[in-house]
């Protein structure tokens, strides 16, 4: 998949804040980090992440109101975040062994 192609599915997700800000980190944060660390670096730890914040779900399941929502919110976007990390590192990955 081309990078043109990430930023159009990203832009195309029905949330346009979450859509914002994954263009944002693929533009600006990502090329940071992926040059510092490598895209393998940067996918493992997107994993890790990953994992760690779907494990404390149920902490924020005992959340309630506003804070609830938020933190709900919060989780979802990062983890989004993550995984367009990890598939853009694995992508960079994949084209640089063929």
């Amino acid at each position: 998949m081309a990078y043109t192609e990430t930023v159009l599915l990203i832009l195309l997700i029905n949330d346009s804040a979450l859509g914002l800000g994954l263009f944002f980190f693929q533009v600006f944060v990502y090329p940071l980090a992926e040059r510092f660390l490598g895209p393998m670096l940067v996918t493992r730890f997107a994993g890790a992440l990953m994992i760690t914040i779907q494990m404390s779900y149920p902490l924020i399941a005992s959340l309630s109101g506003l804070s609830l929502s938020l933190m709900l919110n919060c989780a979802s976007i990062f983890i989004n975040v993550l995984i367009e990390s990890a598939l853009t590192g694995l992508m960079i990955l994949q084209n640089k062994a063929v």
